[in-house]
C-alpha cells in the first residue's frame, strides 16, 4: 500500500462507487514501485461490490482524470490492466474535501473486453483476506454481491468514504482484522456493508466522535476493538452533547 496515494484519495469528494474503487486502487498501489494491476475480480471483493460496478466507477475516474488506463494482453489473452493514479491532481476545496473543478461526463456501460476479464489472472501484489465465514449471494450497500466471508477493505474503504476527517487506516494487522471479523460475526445485521455505512453516517453526527470536544477522534481500529466499544457507539452514548470516554 502506498500512505501517499491513499491520503490522496481519501480527500476527493467523489461518488460512493467512485470513491471506494480509488481508495482501494490507491491500497493496492505498490509504495515503492508504483505498480498498480489489480484485477476486476479483485476489486470487487476488495470493495463489496460488483464487476461491472468496479468497472463503471473505473471509466468515470479516467474520464475525471484521477487515473489513467495501461490495458495489456498477451497472445491474445486479455491481462490485469495497469492503473497510474494522478497524485500530482488536486481539486477545488471544500468542507468534505477535493472536488473536481467541473463535473465531466463519463462512460457509463463496459465493453465486451471488459467483460471478459472478469476471469483475468490476478497478479497484484498482496494476499486475499482471511479464508473462513463464507456467505454467498450477499447484497452490498451499491447494488452488487459479495462472496467472501467478512469484506475487510469494503468497510475500510467505507469508513474512509464516510468519515474522511478521522484518522486514516494505515495498517490492518491481524489483531485488527481479528477484532473486526468478530464484531461482524456477532449479529446477522451487522454482516452487510450497508449497516456499517450506515453506522459510520451516524457516527459523524456526534461532535464528540469527531473531536469536537476533546482530544479523542473516533477511529476504525477503536471502534472495532471491543465490542462494547461498539455498542457504545450503537447505542448512541457519544450523541447528543452527552459525554464519553475511550474503551
Amino acid at each position: 500500500m502506498s500512505f501517499e496515494a491513499m491520503a490522496w484519495a481519501v480527500k476527493w469528494k467523489l461518488p460512493a462507487q467512485q470513491k471506494l474503487v480509488l481508495i482501494m486502487l490507491a491500497n493496492r498501489t505498490n509504495a515503492d514501485t508504483g505498480r498498480c494491476d489489480p484485477s476486476h475480480k479483485k476489486l470487487s471483493r476488495d470493495c463489496g461490490m460488483s464487476a461491472d460496478s468496479v468497472k463503471r466507477a473505473i471509466a468515470n475516474l479516467e474520464v475525471g482524470g484521477l487515473l489513467s488506463i495501461v490495458r495489456r494482453t498477451h497472445e491474445g489473452v486479455n491481462l490485469p490492466n495497469h492503473y497510474t493514479l494522478h497524485l500530482g491532481v488536486v481539486g477545488a476545496d471544500s468542507p468534505d474535501g477535493w472536488v473536481l473543478p467541473a463535473p465531466r461526463v463519463g462512460a457509463d456501460s463496459t465493453t465486451k473486453q471488459e467483460i471478459k476479464q472478469e476471469e483475468e489472472t490476478d497478479t497484484s501484489p498482496g494476499g486475499d483476506d482471511t479464508a473462513g465465514d463464507v456467505k454467498s449471494g450477499q447484497v452490498d450497500l451499491l447494488g452488487g454481491t459479495t462472496t467472501s466471508g467478512c469484506p475487510h477493505e469494503g468497510i475500510i474503504a467505507a469508513y474512509h468514504a464516510e468519515l474522511p476527517n478521522c484518522p486514516v487506516v494505515m495498517v490492518w494487522s491481524d489483531k485488527r482484522r481479528e477484532h473486526l471479523r468478530a464484531r461482524w460475526k456477532a449479529d446477522p445485521d451487522r454482516q452487510a456493508i450497508d449497516w456499517w455505512q450506515g453506522l459510520f453516517k451516524w457516527m459523524r453526527e456526534s461532535d464528540y466522535l469527531m473531536g469536537k470536544v476533546n482530544s479523542f477522534q473516533v477511529s476504525l481500529p477503536w471502534l472495532v476493538k471491543s465490542e462494547e466499544n461498539l455498542l457504545k457507539v450503537i447505542e448512541g452514548n457519544y450523541h447528543h452533547n452527552r459525554a464519553g470516554g475511550q474503551g
